[in-house]
């Protein structure tokens, strides 16, 4: 994930990088390829398309914490908080785009 060239996509030797450098398993991450690929039909994210995706994984996550204290929109507020230093973290041209 990042910046890469627009139009191109991620071969299988990638994803196995992929996996490899950030500890998910190779079935995880082509959930989440899937994902990008099904929000992203021209290889880039940007900040509110990341915001969906960054949502709909913590729903799922079996490791998300305890948020039922917090109102909707509290929860919204956090998960669009947290999303967002992660958006920041992936796009290191600055150009408010990220590719996978």
């Amino acid at each position: 994930m990042g910046n890469q060239q627009k139009g191109r996509g991620t071969s299988s030797w990638e994803l196995d990088e992929i996996s490899n450098l950030v500890g998910i398993p190779r079935f995880q991450l082509e959930n989440i390829y899937r994902d990008f690929r099904r929000v992203s039909k021209d290889y880039l994210l940007d900040k509110h398309e990341f915001r969906r995706i960054y949502k709909d994984l913590m729903r799922f996550s079996p490791n998300s914490p305890d948020y039922f204290h917090l109102t909707p929109s509290e929860l919204t507020r956090l998960h669009n908080a947290m999303a967002d230093r992660i958006f920041k973290t992936f796009d290191r041209n600055k150009s408010g785009r990220l590719t996978f």
